[in-house]
């Protein structure tokens, strides 16, 4: 069986139900720098160069797609400090920036985007538990609306 290489953008929700871990193809960066590919040798211990993607539940209960990077399975606080998360919003993925400098992706123009207000979003819960090992804290954890200096 050959396994599906994609654009980062064209992963969707049903590419992530059946393999919820995909990585970086390195060896593909000429043809497409963003070209992905499943990982089939699950549960992960390492996500280095690779998005989980998976549900997760906003504070208010709805749950949405997410692609979540940047977790260090051994370390919660640097994963709290750097987690990386886009959401699949109208058939596209739509990316969280929990700096204040970027409004354009902030909290708050996420929010209106699911016609929602920020205390509605957040804290967002996430568990990748299912396909990775690692410290409770970076494997199961919450998407806060601005980062942890």
């Amino acid at each position: 069986m050959t396994l599906p290489v994609k654009n980062m953008e064209m992963l969707t929700p049903e590419d992530f139900a059946a393999y919820p871990v995909w990585e970086f193809a390195l060896d593909l960066e000429e043809v497409d720098d963003l070209a992905m590919r499943p990982v089939t040798m699950l549960p992960v211990r390492d996500l280095g160069n690779r998005l989980a993607g998976t549900e997760v539940r906003l504070a208010n209960g709805t749950r949405l797609w997410a692609g979540i990077g940047n977790i260090f399975l051994n370390d919660a606080q640097k994963t709290k400090r750097l987690l990386g998360v886009r959401f699949y919003i109208g058939g596209k993925w739509e990316p969280l920036s929990r700096e204040m400098n970027v409004a354009m992706y902030g909290p708050d123009a996420l929010a209106r985007r699911l016609g929602l207000k920020v205390e509605d979003m957040f804290p967002i819960a996430y568990d990748v538990s299912a396909f990775c090992v690692g410290e409770s804290g970076a494997v199961r954890g919450s998407i806060e609306a601005a980062s942890t200096p």
